[in-house]
């Protein structure tokens, strides 16, 4: 084999790989965009009960941590704040938007260890499990400057006793 042959063979597998990545890419962006519009923080009624400085970790279908939801605002990590009101949460995430869930589409709570990306000490994150679209999804939080325990009892508090603690 020359050495030309072996060069073109090497670029040739670099630009399949290249190709074969954003294909990838297009196809999750692609599946993000299909979810529809998420509830705005003006859907969620009630004023602010409190609110605590979070880190939004990632957002997955439900039960399928390893599998991000490539949708705007919650396609990315971000710092976040988490509004808690008596119809819902509310979310403002650092250079990616804002967005509301509502505490009737809220199916579940709990605590986490990893999702996508992430790994901490055990029961590090707290989980919201929520329906959408008819799709239910896991949104895992860090909590910054507060126990977790108080972020979930905070989210609890404003959910029928049959969702609370149910992840």
């Amino acid at each position: 084999m020359t050495r030309e042959l072996a060069l073109a063979i090497m670029i040739t597998l670099g630009v399949l790989l290249l190709l074969g990545m954003t294909m990838s890419i297009v196809k999750r962006r692609a599946r993000g965009k299909g979810i529809g519009p998420f509830p705005q923080p003006t859907d969620i009624s009630g004023d602010p009960e409190i609110s605590f400085n979070v880190l939004h970790v990632a957002t997955t279908p439900a039960r399928t941590p390893m599998d991000r939801v490539w949708a705007a605002p919650l396609a990315y990590r971000a710092k976040t704040v988490l509004e808690v009101r008596s119809g819902g949460i509310v979310l403002t995430l650092t250079g990616e938007g804002e967005m509301g869930i509502p505490a009737e589409s809220v199916t579940g709570t709990g605590r986490g260890t990893w999702t996508i990306d992430k790994a901490v000490d055990p029961e590090g994150l707290v989980v919201v499990t929520w329906m959408h679209g008819g799709t239910e999804y896991d949104t895992y939080f860090r909590s910054v400057d507060q126990p977790a325990e108080d972020v979930l009892g905070a989210i609890d508090a404003i959910l029928p006793p049959t969702t609370k603690g149910s992840n």
